[in-house]
């Protein structure tokens, strides 16, 4: 995965326009962070095959929005918002 596939991704699924949005984080070509300047919103790219090999209690954490080319796009869900 390159960053400018991450990119497409968000925009792809979100359909919010890549001026909006900022690389925030990069792990090794695994996973981009992309953070929306208008919303504040953050954005986790990675590919749909690690996505899906996460357990159950890894994808209570997440809210995954969409797959685009074998990507998927999820934001993170606070730990506090349960309490």
């Amino acid at each position: 995965m390159t960053e400018e596939n991450a990119l497409h991704a968000i925009i792809a699924i979100t359909g919010v326009p890549a001026e909006l949005l900022v690389l925030d984080a990069q792990s090794d070509d695994v996973c981009y962070v992309y953070v929306s300047t208008f919303s504040k919103k953050t954005y986790y790219v990675e590919s749909s095959v690690k996505v899906n090999r996460y357990t159950l209690e890894e994808m209570n954490n997440l809210k995954v929005i969409g797959e685009h080319d074998g990507l998927s796009v999820y934001e993170m869900i606070p730990w506090w918002q349960g309490l």
